[in-house]
C-alpha cells in the first residue's frame, strides 16, 4: 500500500507559520496576564495588611506584631477610624481573592 503524495505548497506553509505564530503570540500574552494578576494580586493583599495594621493601630493604642511597643498609646485609640481601616482591609483581602474584577474607590478616610 503506498502513502499518499504530500504536496509542499507556498500557501499551505503560509498557513502553517501563521498557526504557530497565533499559537506562540497566546502563549506569551498568556504568561503576560497572569503575571499581572500575581502583581495585582500581591499590591491588595499588601493594602489589606497595611489597613489591618492601622485597625491594630486605632483599636489598641498600638501596631500589632512581634516588635511591637508593648505599651499602649490611649490618645491614638479612634473607634471611627479603626471601623473605617477594618472595612478596608475586609474589602482589599475580597479583592485580592478576585484580582480579575474590578474595585470601586475607597471612601474617603474619617
Amino acid at each position: 500500500m503506498r502513502l499518499p503524495r504530500v504536496r509542499f505548497t507556498i500557501r499551505g506553509m503560509m498557513a502553517v507559520v501563521a498557526v504557530a505564530a497565533l499559537s506562540s503570540a497566546g502563549w506569551v500574552e498568556l504568561a503576560r496576564m497572569r503575571a499581572a494578576l500575581q502583581r495585582r494580586c500581591l499590591d491588595y493583599n499588601l493594602r489589606a495588611i497595611d489597613h489591618s495594621l492601622s485597625e491594630s493601630l486605632y483599636t489598641h493604642g498600638r501596631w500589632s506584631g512581634c516588635f511591637a511597643d508593648p505599651t499602649p498609646d490611649p490618645s491614638v485609640i479612634d473607634p471611627r477610624k479603626a471601623a473605617y481601616h477594618a472595612a478596608m482591609a475586609r474589602k482589599w483581602s475580597a479583592a485580592a481573592n478576585r484580582p480579575w474584577l474590578p474595585v470601586e474607590p475607597d471612601p474617603p478616610p474619617p
